[in-house]
């Protein structure tokens, strides 16, 4: 998909999920072409054994009530390593 498609469809689920609050066109729109960068070779989190839940929670944890973050990295259930979260 070429970055306006990609913008289009993320302002729909965001319209579609709020309904009853205005979703402003963004000031900026960038969209990341990893496959195509020489560069990257991919990533994933990889906590430390000494990384609490408490630690997790705060690394999915809104900013300000407006800011959230995503990826496998907030997940408690995904999150790509294979070491436990403690409690």
């Amino acid at each position: 998909m070429c970055d306006d498609a990609v913008k289009e469809e993320v302002l729909a689920v965001l319209r579609s999920m709020y309904p009853n609050t205005t979703i402003p066109e963004p000031d900026a729109f960038y969209f990341p072409r990893w496959r195509s960068d020489p560069l990257y070779r991919g990533s994933y989190s990889n906590w430390p054994s000494s990384f609490l839940k408490a630690h997790h929670t705060n690394l999915r944890a809104t900013v300000n009530g407006r800011l959230w973050f995503g990826g496998e990295a907030t997940s408690l259930k995904y999150f790509g390593t294979s070491g436990v979260v403690r409690s």
